[in-house]
């Protein structure tokens, strides 16, 4: 399946500079300029379809281990190619218990305020 995903994405990229070489010698000047800016639009996606397929196998793995695919492909795709961005994200986000705690301490936490004359006898 990659192999045939990886022969699409070199067809694509370079079958517009082939069809240029061909009919750009039969062909009048427009057909040719078109050519060219299809080629110049699609050679540099080269490395894009590349990395699209060469990740795909790892965007699925995020989506699988979510619960079953409820994450967004764009959330897979994140996680897929930023991991160590959702690992940071989980350590900055307090656990259910953690939040708890610092919810009753503040609660419990009572701030009194500092009179001018007891900051001034110190």
């Amino acid at each position: 399946v990659r192999a045939r995903a990886y022969t699409i994405a070199f067809f694509l990229t370079f079958s517009w500079i082939i069809v240029l070489v061909v009919f750009g010698q039969f062909s009048g000047e427009t057909l040719t300029l078109a050519l060219l800016y299809l080629n110049v639009i699609f050679n540099p996606l080269q490395g894009f379809w590349n990395l699209m397929i060469f990740m795909y196998p790892k965007v699925m793995k995020a989506k699988r281990s979510r619960g079953g695919g409820d994450i967004s492909w764009c959330q897979a795709t994140t996680e897929a190619f930023c991991p160590a961005i959702n690992r940071w994200r989980e350590r900055r986000t307090p656990s259910n218990n953690e939040r708890e705690i610092s919810q009753e301490e503040e609660e419990s936490t009572e701030y009194q305020p500092i009179n001018d004359s007891e900051a001034t006898q110190n």
